[in-house]
């Protein structure tokens, strides 16, 4: 990545999670820390998160700088035609009684508390070690309390222009290729192509 075309500063909490990807950190190349400092003091006072865009891997992409502890970060965003409209995923017509409303409310209040990502962080590589090791057994360890693979394979955005069908496939498997069932289904596309 050579350059970084900033195009507007916005306060960082008006940006909706749904549109971050992941996050990679940003150092200075040599002989531009004086810029790069300077950029990253201006953004900490102002409290303002920059959106930009950049070419990665032949491939422009959509951005957020913003600094966190010291440094900058730049989360790649999808752009707003790449999220999957979420009509397609909500349930319609659903009745929930005001009874088991209240359980469930009560049950969620019961487990609240506060986010310590290092206690989880452990259980996390864990479970998705042991994950692992089952699928190298054969066996399909990913049961309801980790939401299997499937479900970490889903991209919460879609192909566009691209139906359900195999296209919607074809598509997955090029858009996640550390997915395993896309692993797959983007070897099995290229065996097809030979």
């Amino acid at each position: 990545m050579k350059t970084i075309e900033i195009s507007d500063f916005v306060p960082y909490d008006e940006i909706d999670p749904i549109y971050f990807e992941r996050t990679y950190y940003l150092g200075p190349q040599q002989g531009s820390e004086k810029v790069y400092a300077l950029l990253r003091n201006a953004m900490e006072k102002t409290g303002l998160a920059a959106i930009a865009k950049y070419v990665m891997r032949d491939r422009q992409s959509l951005g957020c700088l913003r600094v966190r502890e010291g440094s900058l970060t730049l989360e790649k965003m999808f752009f707003h035609d790449e999220l999957r409209p979420v009509d397609e995923i909500a349930p319609k017509g659903v009745r929930i009684a005001k009874s088991e409303l209240e359980l469930a409310t009560a049950l969620i209040e019961q487990f609240t508390g506060t986010f310590e990502p290092e206690r989880l962080q452990g259980h996390l590589s864990r479970d998705a070690l042991q994950g692992d090791q089952g699928e190298a057994e054969g066996r399909d360890d990913h049961g309801p309390r980790s939401g299997g693979r499937r479900g970490a394979c889903r991209p919460a955005r879609r192909a566009q222009g691209l139906g359900r069908g195999d296209e919607a496939d074809e598509s997955h498997a090029r858009q996640a290729p550390g997915c395993p069932q896309a692993r797959a289904q983007a070897e099995e596309l290229e065996a097809l192509d030979d």
